[in-house]
């Protein structure tokens, strides 16, 4: 098979590139565009008449358009100038919104401690012998400490053992023929049964016995010496007698010293017990608080001067503290509540219960008496405590101080409110005259609304009277102190009534109301009353 390759003819490309004679041909788009601008489009010259018109109109538009920049110009000028104003002449007012929070601990007190105490001295100058340590309770008539003088009792106790050992070998001797002689063989065979049972204990053993049998037999010694010693035995009267003068001579050289009455002993004395005593606690006053003392130890050992002090005795375990609190955390306190004393000790924090005593309210501060029944000994060589009162925990909105404003609120009895076209007021009778008056009530209970004194309508001293036929008049003459914030929502200072829970030095907490005369969460007040006014303007 053969194949015949076409080539391409130019007469035939030519052919298929001629477009038939009815169609009408079109120039390129860079050609239309060279042809409309080399042939723009003939316009018809316009008459002198049309060309003024024209013109005229034109220059109307111009001037209209000149005086809307103009008065647009001034606009801003004004406002601009109004708000320089405003900025210059406003004052700093500053708001917050109020939410929950907690306040910080109360600041630490100081307080006079006062306890049932006694000092006693020493009647002689010698040498002291204790025979109780400090903040041991006492019995009533126990010995506490005896005073002696050195060389003169040390030889009288000398020849008086002596005597003793005399005494006790005779009797020795002839215990068969003593009148007790069956308490005395009733008391060695207890010494014997009680060496008998410690014999088999092995040496390996805790040696803990060893002391326990010393002390058993040394009780039973002494108990067959007092026997012996105080037996009065015809040859040995001669001793007996010595030994008599020798002690009647050894007291007159000593003294001994024995507690009234029971209490706790303590080594220290500031000067003050018999100052500051229970009886008198009613006329300590502030300055002698703060005036403080110094407390100086007693020493055990050592010699003595007449006069000078032995030991305390503290004979209550009840004691007090005596105090002058600030008035704003007092506030609501009464006789026998009981409070939390926190203070510190050795850098740890001791906590205990405290009673009111009594209590003396003031107008900065009140004076508070707590009584005490636990922790004696931790504080009784102290005359003053540094302390604060715990409080409980309390919720609700958190308010700087300085926002917190006493008012005046003018009284009305809710039978002279009336209504008027939705509008609360009273009427307000003048002469013959009887006009309604609108007013703001600040606050409301179960018989009156309140109303602020500085409210420009209803004045203090202005007469009310009744709706309807009872035409009875009342006169505003009452008013009553309330404590409030500015609440300033919507940019205007309006005083609302605040009940407070509890406060420091900086915040208080308040309680949180429902209605539309008390404080809510999320209210915006203002941080400084001092600086507002009922109705006040808050940019």
């Amino acid at each position: 098979m053969t194949v015949t390759k076409r080539r391409n003819n130019p007469g035939n490309q030519s052919r298929r590139n001629r477009q038939p004679s009815n169609v009408r041909s079109f120039p390129r788009r860079e050609e239309r565009g060279r042809v409309q601008r080399m042939e723009p489009k003939q316009q018809r010259p316009a008459s002198s008449a049309q060309q003024r018109k024209t013109n005229r109109r034109r220059k109307s538009n111009g001037r209209e358009q000149w005086w809307i920049l103009v008065i647009i110009s001034v606009f801003i000028v004004l406002y601009l100038a109004g708000q320089g104003i405003r900025l210059l002449t406003r004052s700093d007012i500053r708001v917050e919104t109020v939410g929950y929070g907690s306040i910080d601990v109360p600041k630490k007190e100081t307080g006079l401690i006062v306890r049932d105490e006694e000092v006693f001295t020493a009647d002689r100058a010698g040498q002291t012998t204790y025979y109780f340590s400090e903040g041991d309770r006492i019995q009533k008539d126990a010995v506490i400490c005896e005073i002696r003088e050195a060389g003169t009792a040390d030889l009288l106790e000398s020849k008086i053992e002596s005597l003793d050992r005399d005494i006790l070998k005779n009797q020795a001797s002839r215990s068969d023929l003593s009148a007790y002689s069956e308490d005395i063989a009733r008391i060695e065979d207890n010494m014997t049964v009680a060496v008998d049972s410690y014999a088999g204990k092995s040496m390996s053993a805790d040696a803990s016995y060893l002391y326990s049998l010393k002390t058993k037999l040394q009780s039973e010694i002494g108990s067959r010496n007092e026997i012996w010693l105080a037996e009065n035995v015809e040859g040995l009267s001669s001793l007996s007698e010595e030994k008599k003068i020798y002690e009647q001579q050894l007291s007159q050289s000593m003294s001994t010293l024995r507690t009234p009455q029971s209490g706790v002993l303590a080594l220290s004395t500031d000067g003050l017990e018999s100052t500051f005593t229970p009886e008198n606690m009613s006329e300590i006053t502030e300055k002698q608080i703060g005036t403080g003392s110094t407390s100086t130890s007693i020493i055990k050992s050592g010699n003595v001067e007449v006069g000078a002090p032995l030991f305390r005795l503290i004979y209550s375990n009840n004691w007090y503290v005596v105090a002058y609190l600030p008035a704003a955390e007092t506030e609501g306190w009464e006789e026998s509540d009981l409070k939390t004393l926190c203070t510190e000790v050795d850098q740890q924090t001791i906590e205990f219960s405290a009673r009111i005593y009594s209590i003396e309210a003031a107008e900065d501060k009140s004076r508070v008496v707590f009584s005490i029944s636990s922790n004696l000994t931790d504080f009784m060589d102290q005359r003053t405590l540094t302390f604060y009162v715990e409080s409980e925990e309390v919720t609700g909105l958190k308010v700087p101080n300085d926002a917190i404003v006493e008012k005046s609120l003018i009284r009305i009895p809710n039978e002279y409110v009336t209504e008027s076209l939705g509008n609360t007021g009273v009427l307000v009778k003048n002469g013959d005259n009887v006009t309604f008056t609108e007013i703001t009530v600040a606050r409301s209970d179960e018989t009156n609304v309140y109303i602020m004194q500085d409210n420009g309508t209803v004045p203090l001293g202005a007469t009310l009277q009744k709706t309807g036929e009872d035409a009875e008049t009342y006169t505003l003459s009452e008013l009553v102190p309330f404590t409030g914030v500015y609440v300033a929502n919507s940019s205007v200072a309006r005083f609302v009534q605040v009940e407070i829970l509890e406060s420091n030095q900086e915040y208080s907490i308040v309680k949180a109301g429902s209605g539309a005369n008390s404080l809510q969460p999320y209210d915006v007040i203002v941080q400084d009353a001092r600086n507002v006014s009922e109705g006040q303007e808050i940019y």
